[in-house]
């Protein structure tokens, strides 16, 4: 099928269904919501996410989307795990895939460094917000590990006590 003729057809299925395929915000809803409500569902999600990083292909997103999502049942999943084993489609969905999660962690992390965070940190501070700050990727099956993640605790905690330690809190 030429580009051209895919392209028509999907918005005219779009349209048809009355939902808009390139509508981001309301996946993300959805996808949350359904995260919320579902511990399983939540945890493959969570699996899912962490091990994208990793994969290096279109091909290996699209698999992977289908391994942890063969059984799902909910419409914006299913459709995706139905594209995943088309090979033309699969750029486009690990396209889709890649932008939709950066998208949702990017409601979840304030930064990818500490000074990077800071005016996320502030922001909610500015709203009468609390927080907590992780570090991701903390893994530690090993001591030498585990003492990498202390250190990189306290730097963080160096950092920004002293910064947002400054901002008043309204309680």
């Amino acid at each position: 099928m030429e580009p051209g003729a895919l392209h028509d057809k999907l918005t005219h299925a779009g349209r048809a269904s009355g939902w808009r395929l390139l509508d981001f915000t309301r996946w993300q809803r959805a996808l949350l919501d359904r995260a919320t409500d579902d511990e399983g569902f939540r945890t493959r999600m969570l699996r899912f996410v962490d091990v994208l990083p990793t994969l290096q292909t279109d091909a290996a997103v699209a698999g992977h989307l289908a391994e942890y999502f063969e059984d799902e049942s909910a419409g914006l999943i299913r459709r995706g795990v139905g594209l995943a084993g088309q090979p033309v489609l699969q750029p486009l969905l690990a396209r889709a895939v890649r932008t939709g999660v950066h998208a949702m962690a990017g409601l979840f992390i304030a930064g990818e460094t500490p000074e990077r965070a800071l005016p996320q940190l502030r922001a909610l501070i500015g709203r009468g917000m609390a927080f907590t700050l992780d570090l991701l990727g903390e893994a530690t099956l090993a001591e030498d590990e585990a003492r990498a993640y202390l250190a990189a605790y306290q730097d963080l905690i160096g950092l920004l006590a002293p910064r947002v330690g400054r901002e008043r809190w309204d309680a």
